[in-house]
């Protein structure tokens, strides 16, 4: 009986062993594979690099390189290309436009840059080629806060004839206005002083302009390997401090950056309409926000409306806007669950042109 217990316990033993070692490769395979995927990821992210197509401002921290043109730049014929002033489009423009043309700036982050579409499928873009009177400037760059496009607005398109400006946003935008980096590159800081905003850390030095974004998104990513989520709970146990990431900075707090911003809002409604322009504010939500509402996109679009009405300013809510459309219908509208696909850019350039042609305030600016 002893004999045969032992031999069962020796039985019991080899299989557990072989299970433990079928469960090592199970694991090691499992890393090898997303280590593959990590690092074919690496590539593209190298070549789509922010700096491959921007450059250094001391102002604003950074701008669209000028001349760009990287073919596929996205994907088969979605290029990227810029003008002279480094602004996503294809052609260069006077600074009075056409007595016979309408002109619409499109100033925002890197949804309204059009990333992961090529530039003819920008909704900044669409507009001009739904409305042939309409000639449309996309001022928009990749992880701008509502400052960064604020600030290059009211520098780069001073000299220009511009009839309506649409200043973009996603909940982000604003978030990012809490901290004085992006993906560990500075980036300016507008505060209150004297009831006017004011950028308070300028001129951002060169040197530190070094931190490719590619590489804190990369880090990002691969918290999603199982060895890093391995040392993440080592770390964890053995109460060690987590990993620094760039752009992992003390935040300041949201109420502080409302304060600035519906300062920023009621400046630009006084600049734009002291040079006969007309402001349009438009929030875009991400396929997160729309399946499970967030208490930040709750806190910045109540904020946004109130401000609109308060300042008399047109607002388009595509957040209201996507809610309304079939669940399988967005997903198919974004690429990431942030960025617009072919598909989204165009839904938002024909509803975009509805709204400003329904509302006249803007109405009377495109005629």
């Amino acid at each position: 009986m002893r004999e045969q217990i032992r031999r069962v316990g020796r039985l019991t033993g080899i299989v557990l062993a072989n299970l433990a070692l079928l469960v090592a490769l199970l694991v090691v395979i499992e890393g090898l594979s997303s280590y593959a995927f990590f690092l074919k990821d690496l590539v593209p992210r190298l070549r789509e690099s922010n700096f491959s197509h921007t450059e250094y401002d001391a102002e604003i921290g950074w701008v669209g390189l000028p001349n760009v043109n990287i073919e596929d730049m996205y994907g088969p014929g979605a290029h990227l290309r810029t003008n002279a002033k480094g602004f996503r489009n294809a052609e260069d423009f006077a600074a009075k436009r056409d007595s016979d043309k309408r002109r619409v700036v499109c100033s925002g982050d890197s949804v309204t840059f059009g990333e992961y579409v090529g530039n003819a499928q920008t909704f900044c873009n669409v507009l001009a080629e739904l409305d042939p009177k309409l000639e449309t400037i996309n001022m928009g760059q990749v992880g701008y806060g509502v400052d960064q496009a604020y600030l290059y607005y009211r520098r780069d398109a001073e000299d220009l004839d511009v009839d309506v400006h649409i200043l973009a946003f996603i909940t982000h935008d604003f978030m990012r206005m809490q901290y004085d980096k992006f993906m560990g590159i500075p980036r300016p800081a507008m505060i209150l002083e004297d009831g006017a905003a004011v950028v308070s850390n300028v001129p951002i030095s060169e040197a530190r302009y070094s931190m490719p974004t590619w590489l804190a998104e990369t880090l990002n990513s691969a918290d999603g390997l199982s060895t890093m989520k391995l040392a993440t709970g080592i770390r964890k146990r053995l109460n060690l401090a987590p990993r620094k990431v760039p752009g992992a900075w003390d935040a300041r707090g949201a109420d502080e950056v409302q304060a600035v911003v519906a300062r920023m809002f009621e400046d630009l409604r006084d600049y734009d309409s002291a040079r006969s322009r007309t402001t349009v504010l438009v929030y875009f939500p991400s396929v997160e926000e729309l399946q499970q509402p967030t208490s930040e996109l709750a806190y910045w679009l109540s904020f946004v409306e109130s401000n609109a009405r308060r300042l008399d300013i047109p607002f388009i809510n595509f957040v209201s806007v996507f809610a309304e459309l079939p669940a399988a219908e967005v997903t198919s509208l974004f690429v990431d669950g942030y960025h617009l696909s072919k598909e989204g850019n165009a839904l938002v350039a024909r509803e975009l042109l509805e709204r400003l042609r329904d509302d006249s305030r803007t109405a009377s600016q495109l005629q």
